[in-house]
């Protein structure tokens, strides 16, 4: 058995989501403060990747949930925590793009796109 290298992910990451090309993964978790990233994949090449953390400029508290859009161009993570939040980022980039306040929501453990 040929052991991979490992990723140098955040603590206590609870969700992923692979992108419709396969070319990349995003994660998410909520040890520390929250924390978001996008794990390049090279679908011909499995034991080469390569971890990049994406910071969006806005706190990911309790990042449980993550999931790419359709198309692979926009990652929503939820939020719960200090902030109840629908976080919506540039998987790429890690740019932000948006957010949307849940007021009452508890934990936001799921994230989808239709």
């Amino acid at each position: 058995m040929r052991h991979h290298s490992a990723a140098a992910l955040g603590s206590a990451p609870t969700s992923l989501d692979i992108a419709p090309d396969g070319s990349f993964a995003v994660v998410s978790g909520f040890g520390g403060s929250g924390w978001a990233g996008r794990l390049d994949l090279f679908p011909g090449q499995p034991m080469q990747f390569a971890y990049q953390s994406l910071n969006p400029g806005v706190p990911l508290p309790g990042a449980w949930g993550c999931g790419l859009s359709r198309d692979g161009l926009m990652l929503g993570i939820g939020t719960f925590g200090t902030s109840d939040n629908a976080v919506f980022v540039d998987p790429l980039t890690g740019k932000l793009i948006g957010q949307v306040g849940i007021s009452g929501a508890s934990n936001l453990y799921t994230v989808k796109f239709r």
